[in-house]
Formats: C-alpha cells, sequence, structure tokens
C-alpha cells in the first residue's frame, strides 16, 4: 500500500513555496490539480517521468518520484531501467524552465534534465499538429502533457498555423510528439493530459496500441493508460508496481 501525503498535508507543503519577484506572471499554483497529479505518480510506483511544458508540475512529479524511489529502492535493484528515478523536462521558454529549475532544486532535489527546444508544426499519420525540433530519448512510464501553448509553435505548415486569427494566445493547441514515440512505449504507461480536451482527444483517436482513457472532470485531466501484457520479466515487475493505481482509476 503506497503512504502519500493527504491533501492538506500537501497544500501546507506548496503553500511553503515562496513565489520571487521573477515569478510574479507564472500561473500560480493550482492546488486541486497538482495534488491530483501528485496521487497520480505516487499510487503508480511511476519509475520515471517525461514531462512536456515545465511549471509547478516540475517540483510535484519531482517529489513524487523522490517519494518512490524511497519505497521502492529495493525492487528497482530488479528491474533493468536505463534511467530510474529521473524526470526530463522540455519547454520552449528558457524563463518558465529557468524557474522550475529553481524551485524544484530548493523544494524536491533529485536527477532533472531541462530540455529548452522549439516546437512547429508538422503533419503526423496525415493530421496537423504541433512537434519539438528536439525530443531526447528517455524511458518513462509517466508522461505529463501540458505544452506547447499556441504562441510558442513558431512555425507553420500549408499555411496553419493552430490560432485564431491574430490572437496568439488563443488556439487549439495540438502536441503530436507523443504519436511519434508511441512505440518505444512500455505496457503500463501512464499519461496525465491537463486540460487540452482537443489534443487529448486527438491522442485518443490517433494512438495505435491499446490505451484506456479517462477523463476527471473534477480536475479537467485526461488520463491515459498503456494496458498490455508485459513484454518480459522486468516489464512484468514494473506492472506489478501499478496494480493500486489501476484499481483505483480503472477498476472501480
Amino acid at each position: 500500500m503506497v503512504k502519500l501525503q493527504s491533501k492538506q498535508e500537501f497544500k501546507n507543503w506548496i503553500c511553503q513555496i515562496k513565489i520571487s519577484e521573477n515569478e510574479l506572471d507564472v500561473i500560480p499554483p493550482n492546488v486541486d490539480d497538482l495534488y491530483s497529479l501528485y496521487r497520480h505518480c505516487r499510487l503508480s510506483n511511476s519509475i520515471a517521468a517525461v514531462e512536456i511544458g515545465s511549471g509547478w508540475s516540475t517540483t510535484i512529479i519531482a517529489k513524487a518520484l523522490s517519494e518512490n524511489q524511497f519505497s521502492n529502492h529495493e525492487l528497482i535493484q530488479k528491474l533493468r531501467h536505463p534511467n530510474p528515478y529521473a524526470l526530463m523536462t522540455l519547454d520552449c521558454s528558457k524563463k518558465f524552465l529557468e524557474v522550475a529549475k529553481k524551485r524544484q532544486k530548493e523544494f524536491a532535489p533529485m536527477k532533472v534534465s531541462y530540455i529548452k527546444t522549439s516546437a512547429r508544426y508538422s503533419i503526423v499519420r496525415g493530421q496537423v499538429c504541433s512537434l519539438f525540433r528536439n525530443f531526447p530519448q528517455h524511458t518513462s512510464d509517466f508522461i505529463y502533457l501540458d505544452g506547447p501553448a499556441c504562441n510558442q509553435v513558431k512555425k507553420s505548415v500549408r499555411g496553419f498555423h493552430g490560432r485564431f486569427g491574430n490572437r496568439e494566445n488563443y488556439g487549439l493547441p495540438m502536441s503530436g510528439d507523443l504519436l511519434t514515440i508511441e512505440n518505444w512505449f512500455w505496457p503500463g504507461t501512464i499519461i496525465v493530459v491537463d486540460g487540452r480536451g482537443a489534443n487529448a482527444a486527438f491522442l485518443r483517436d490517433s494512438f495505435q496500441r491499446n490505451w484506456n482513457y479517462r477523463f476527471d472532470t473534477e480536475v479537467d485531466q485526461h488520463i491515459f493508460y498503456l494496458d498490455e501484457k508485459p513484454w518480459g520479466k522486468y516489464s512484468e515487475l514494473l506492472l506489478t508496481l501499478k496494480q493500486q493505481w489501476i484499481s483505483d482509476y480503472f477498476r472501480r
């Protein structure tokens, strides 16, 4: 049984994180959304994570992975994993990455790779979506999708830019990176999409493997679970760690 902080304990922890002057225009933390993210990562005993779009979530995922490592330090010795208990976060904004990095190092220190890259529109499986120029290989069983924003995608394709008129902050975010690496995901991989309903629908309808899908209306999060048989004994061990989360979210 995974032991995790109560929501009140989590809220108290968040409140101790002071906002510096260079964060004044950064979106403030949403405790409900962040606690849901924390629960998903902790209850699933996730081993490694990819975050698309840095922010408060960077610190939360780092915190959850650190607690997972402490809880499962003996089991991980049996699992062949190239980057255990590591987080990779990608963002188009150098500022957001620096803010997230400073906060994470102080309040949830662990191994995090910060990737500054650009995004452009492209065509994947016949449909227009955005792709990062650089998406380094990182084996992960937990993925959080909250970027890039429409105004961060600079290159259009066939005249299509995904924004509404000249209002760069409005449009339909449509990330397609996960479709291009779907074949690399281990059975049991979890994807949490924060809002981005059209993007979640695009992924749900375009994925080719056996994904279970659920929409959590309370926190506006779309949850995907790769429900497939293990590839072998190491993959099977990874799945055994996720049984509590699977029962809570897909077998109720």
